[in-house]
């Protein structure tokens, strides 16, 4: 999806990560995954806000730290190279994953 325009693996595998959690206890019911308020329907859409919020904060608070994050990643694993790639996709990364977080909010609160 659009979480590949940013660049990061380790974003692209958290984001993954967490819709597979979220969605596999969904269906299994796992209330310590799920919060209890997935399972009244009157407060459906509150959580899907309260949801869409945290992915949007989660999107800013991804691409500002990939600023600072993806060039030091870049540089260890291959010098000066990598750094100058690193402050690439941190830049990328910085102006799409606030993006990211803005459309995941749109989609859970529709």
């Amino acid at each position: 999806g659009l979480a590949t325009l940013s660049l990061s693996r380790d974003y692209i595998e958290r984001r993954q990560s967490y819709y597979e959690r979220t969605s596999s206890a969904m269906h299994e019911g796992d209330r310590d995954v799920v919060s209890d308020l997935e399972y009244n329907t009157s407060n459906k859409f509150s959580t899907a806000v309260s949801e869409g919020a945290v992915m949007l904060r989660q999107g800013f608070a991804e691409g500002l730290s990939g600023i600072l994050s993806e060039p030091y990643n870049g540089a260890l694993e291959d010098g000066s190279r990598g750094l100058i790639g690193g402050i690439g996709r941190g830049m990328v990364g910085a102006a799409i994953k606030p993006m990211i977080g803005v459309l995941d909010l749109a989609s859970k609160s529709s």
